[in-house]
């Protein structure tokens, strides 16, 4: 069993003047309230991810000071009361992934959550009515994770007005759940994605919205074909690309970015030299090789 390390009034004052604009004391596993109010005052953003407990004075102190954004990536559970006192905090982000599942009610809280973006990245399962409380989210960015996901969850999500949601853990896309997500408005990250069949990719290319596949690591012709109608921003994590599918991701409309492209044939090369410049974003090494077929 690890040992307890408590942060307290004395350590914040000693420690965080060390500091600029993060304040990172996640070696602590428990704060003292008093140490909560003191460091409620600091401008910046907070990290206390080693934290296993937090009471309702220390969230309440962390909540309603300076504090531009909150991390507790330890936490492995979290009171009602805890999860109402949070969905309070308005900062940049708050971040509470070492939540593995959610009740219904800390769902229905954190799904009424003030911040900007809210990082819930090792989310496994909920249930259908906790997808629908969160999916209420309506600040910038929802970070659900997700192992899994119900082509009725999808449904759900696919209605939430945030600006855009990452299912970063979810490693497979049925046809069924991609056709429904197809009809949120904002942008998608799939960073845990390394296929996507043809059918997904034809109803994402309907997507009213962005893109970021980054995790992908191959595509067929077909899907690249289909994809490349995405009015939004692309991101694609592929590593090598095909004449074909080269010249289909050359008529997208958006932005496209490629970042992880490490070799091009001299066709593909000339395909994608037909996009604005503004459009097209890779490595350096490939601008270089698609910069003599402009």
């Amino acid at each position: 069993m690890s040992e307890e390390k408590v942060l307290t009034k004395e350590i914040i004052i000693q420690e965080v003047p060390k500091f600029d604009d993060v304040v990172d004391l996640s070696e602590y596993t428990k704060i003292d309230d008093d140490a909560a109010e003191l460091l409620s005052q600091f401008e910046g953003d907070v990290s206390l991810n080693g934290l296993t407990e937090l009471s309702d004075i220390s969230a309440g102190h962390l909540t309603n000071g300076q504090i531009f954004s909150l991390e507790f990536h330890g936490l492995p559970e979290i009171a009602e009361s805890i999860a109402l006192t949070l969905a309070n905090f308005e900062g940049d982000w708050l971040g509470l992934s070492g939540l593995t599942n959610l009740s219904e009610t800390i769902a229905e809280h954190l799904g009424r959550s003030k911040s900007d973006i809210l990082i819930l990245h090792k989310l496994s399962e909920i249930s259908d009515k906790a997808a629908e409380n969160l999916s209420k989210f309506s600040g910038e960015n929802l970070d659900v994770g997700l192992s899994e996901l119900s082509v009725t969850q999808a449904e759900i999500f696919a209605g939430c007005t945030c600006d855009s949601i990452n299912f970063g853990r979810l490693a497979k896309l049925t046809d069924a759940a991609a056709e429904s997500l197809s009809k949120h408005k904002g942008l998608l990250r799939f960073h845990g994605l390394k296929s996507l069949s043809d059918a997904a990719a034809e109803s994402l290319s309907r997507h009213e919205g962005g893109l970021s596949l980054d995790g992908l690591t191959e595509l067929s012709d077909a899907a690249a074909e289909s994809i490349s109608c995405l009015l939004g921003a692309l991101e694609l994590g592929l590593t090598e690309l095909s004449d074909a599918a080269a010249e289909s991701l050359s008529k997208c409309k958006g932005e496209l970015s490629l970042f992880c492209l490490t070799e091009l044939s001299d066709s593909a090369a000339k395909s994608l030299a037909k996009m604005d410049p503004e459009n097209l974003k890779i490595s350096e090494t490939i601008e270089e090789q698609i910069s003599a077929y402009r």
